[in-house]
């Protein structure tokens, strides 16, 4: 069975700050159904 992680909901201060972790961290995309204040991955 292929293991995947749908949806993880977290709650922060600084959403810039995180966006970037992930960003810069994992390489993630930012999606464009991103806004103010939530952000999406892809």
């Amino acid at each position: 069975m292929e293991k995947r992680i749908s949806i993880i909901t977290l709650g922060v201060k600084e959403l810039d700050v995180a966006t970037d972790f992930y960003v810069s961290t994992f390489g993630w995309t930012k999606s464009e159904h991103s806004t103010d204040g939530i952000s999406f991955f892809i």
